[in-house]
Parts: C-alpha cells; structure tokens; sequence
C-alpha cells in the first residue's frame, strides 16, 4: 500500500470519529502515516478502508488504532475452515481414501498441522471416533490459531520474527506488497 492510500484511510478515520486528534500538525501527521504504514502496507487499500468502515458501521465511539484495523481488515478475508468443517474434511478423507492411500493436499495449513500432530494412522484407524473427534477439535484450534498469528503479523514484524525462528512464516495472501 502506498502513504498517498495510508494517508486517505488517515483522512477517513478522522472523519469517522471526529474526536480522534490524529494529528495536530505536519509532522504529527507524517508520524501517524508512517505508523500505519508499517503496519498495514501489505493490506490492500480497499480492504483495509472496508474494514474501517465495518468498525464504522458496527457501533464504535472512539477510532479504532491500526492493529484493531488490520485484524479487521484479515479476519473480513480470512478462509480458515471453522473446526466443524474441518473435521468434516479429514473424516471424508480418512474415509474415502484410508491410510493406505496416505493423507491428501488438506484445503488449509491449520488442517494439515493438526492432522500431523494426531497422526493420519490414527486418525484414520481409530475405533474411539468421539475421542477422535474431541482431539482434533483441540488441536486443530490450537494450530488455527497459530497459522493466523503468524500471518497476521505485520511485514517488519515478520522479518524480524522469521530472524529469530529460522524459518519463513506465512504471508498474508491477500495482496502482494506494494513498494512505494
């Protein structure tokens, strides 16, 4: 996302919420765009406006500070199955193609992680299915949790993060950044 849109989606809030002092001069306001730059840059503009909207729209007396706009803006596209769903995937699977045939390509990351962290063996010779099930639905709400903690984060704290971990962490996948 370039400034020219962060400043807009600046311009908007203020308008919103009237009483957001954003910025009382020139560089106070260069500040509060390069704040939200950084924590925004890889939501699309349009989205993150939708999101400031949806806050807007739902009720909020006081401006919403970047982070609440970002998780807003995510959680408009997110695709995480919820844990029903899920489940239903795996036991269809386990079902119609058994051990033997190995596990599938899962439709989310949060589903494959939890399916390794029970066991496909498992999952699909168990003879307890409401044990079975109870597992996965813990599980698999851990891993969700964790695969969009990750996304979640913004770029610089995902640069940082990946240092640290030694590993690439998921993108957004909403958008590609856009340099400015």
């Amino acid at each position: 996302m370039k400034k020219t849109e962060v400043l807009k989606l600046v311009t908007v809030t203020k308008t919103l919420w009237p009483n957001w002092k954003a910025s009382e001069s020139a560089d106070e306001l260069a500040l509060v765009v390069d704040t939200w730059h950084a924590i925004i840059d890889d939501v699309p503009a349009d989205l993150a406006l939708a999101a400031i909207h949806a806050l807007s729209a739902s009720g909020r007396e006081f401006a919403p500070p970047v982070g609440v706009v970002r998780q807003k803006a995510l959680a408009l596209v997110d695709d995480t199955p919820d844990v029903d769903l899920a489940w239903g995937e795996v036991r269809r699977s386990a079902q119609y193609r058994g051990y033997a045939a190995g596990p599938p390509d899962w439709s989310h990351p949060a589903i494959a992680a939890a399916v390794d962290a029970i066991g496909w063996r498992d999952l699909c010779l168990s003879s307890n299915s409401e044990a079975t099930r109870a597992h996965f639905f813990k599980v698999y709400g851990t891993a969700a949790l964790r695969s969009n903690a990750e996304r979640d984060l913004p770029p610089a704290a995902r640069a940082v993060a990946e240092l640290h971990v030694g590993r690439r962490m998921p993108e957004l996948g909403v958008s590609q950044r856009v340099e400015e």
